[in-house]
């Protein structure tokens, strides 16, 4: 497998690697070293390794980092002098937002501060005329109108339910050979409907053109939609179309992974590793976990241990944490007592659900039940296996 990583990664094995990557042992680690503070820091400020997520805009790290920068007393002005200036400080924000929410005197005068600061050029904008934004969408189109409005109308996702159902619906030939005429030309402004109400209908017509869309491996919308057509297509056509595209290292093999997550069947075991110990990007990588999480009677897949330790996409963790869960007997044992402290709730919760008890998981059991900040999920599992209703 090969692994995307953020700018200048420390070692996957490493303490500072398991702290850039969410995991829970980083954050136990840390704890206990004299060189936690440091590591922890080299998180947080603005160094060459930057932000330690891979995708910003979805990972969680703001709790994890905060509750062990409390754990350990780290002074807040020694990561966030720069709070405010950049993109780049999005997580230092986040990490003393939630500081301050546990209690924390300093991180809550420092957003005090701020606020007082954004307070003045806000004042400086008072007056100036607010300009009214008006939809750009076009007229509204009735869902009773004419096949070849709806197919030039505007649409933006979600598709209107009305729309959908009376076209999945349609029995009337003109109608639908317009359906197919459209999905067959990536041009027409009705493409990406056509695909959606073909695909509910089991309609392969498109499958021609879907494929050279996927083969071509372009980012964009046209793509999207073609993915889209592959993956809400019923089982009895998706899967034998995901078993003789996978092995494609295009846009057919990514939608062939994501069909198998969901309807991987235990004779696909042996492709979906082959096809898991080439992947390169975190998506199939993501999807292909899934798929093998499907199959306990063929497990327990080694690999998915391999995508514990390395992903740099805590996202992939979460599905390798879920997947082992369901297939290897020992996760209880080998990982998931870690989990209880991963910077991801529904790994905390697959942790509290299943980790081996002993006094120290049951003092975070206690811990995380006890916790007003904690997701739902997470209390609920924890409060459940202090209750003997769990594992």
């Amino acid at each position: 497998m090969e692994f995307p990583q953020i700018d200048d990664p420390a070692g996957a094995d490493t303490p500072l690697g398991m702290l850039q990557r969410g995991r829970g042992a980083g954050w136990l680690g840390a704890v206990s070293s004299d060189d936690g503070d440091q590591w922890l820091l080299a998180c947080l400020r603005g160094d060459p390794r930057g932000d330690p997520r891979w995708d910003r805009q979805v990972e969680s790290r703001s709790d994890y980092y905060a509750t062990l920068a409390l754990r350990l007393s780290v002074p807040v002005a020694s990561f966030a002098a720069d709070l405010g200036e950049g993109d780049e400080q999005w997580i230092v924000g986040d990490v003393v937002e939630a500081m301050a929410r546990r209690g924390s005197v300093e991180a809550a005068e420092l957003l005090s501060t701020l606020e007082r600061d954004d307070d003045q050029p806000g004042d400086e904008m008072a007056g100036t005329p607010v300009v009214e934004l008006r939809s750009t969408t076009g007229p509204r189109v009735s869902a009773d109108a004419p096949i070849d409005d709806l197919l030039a109308a505007t649409w933006h996702r979600p598709f209107p339910k009305a729309v959908i159902n009376r076209l999945r619906m349609t029995r009337d030939p003109v109608e639908v050979d317009a359906l197919r005429r459209a999905a067959r030309d990536v041009d027409n402004p009705g493409w990406h409907l056509a695909l959606h109400v073909l695909a509910r209908r089991a309609d392969v017509s498109p499958l021609e053109v879907v494929e050279r869309v996927l083969a071509a491996d372009e980012t964009g919308s046209v793509r999207a939609s073609a993915f889209r057509f592959v993956t809400a297509l019923p089982s009895d056509i998706a899967l034998p179309l995901a078993r003789s595209w996978l092995s494609h290292d295009d846009g057919r093999g990514s939608a062939a992974s994501a069909v198998l997550a969901s309807h991987a069947e235990p004779v696909d075991a042996l492709a979906l590793r082959e096809a898991l110990a080439v992947a390169t990007d975190y998506y199939s990588m993501s999807s292909l976990v899934e798929a093998l999480g499907r199959l306990p009677e063929a497990g327990p897949f080694p690999e998915l241990d391999e995508v514990y330790v390395h992903s740099a996409y805590s996202y992939t963790r979460a599905r390798a944490v879920h997947a082992m869960a369901a297939t290897d007997p020992a996760f209880a044992d080998k990982w998931a007592a870690e989990c209880l402290w991963d910077c991801e709730g529904v790994v905390r919760a697959e942790g509290a659900r299943l980790a081996s008890l002993d006094s120290v998981v049951a003092a975070r059991l206690q811990e995380l039940a006890n916790d007003e900040f904690e997701v739902d999920e997470v209390r609920d599992e924890a409060q459940a296996r202090l209750d003997g209703r769990g594992a």
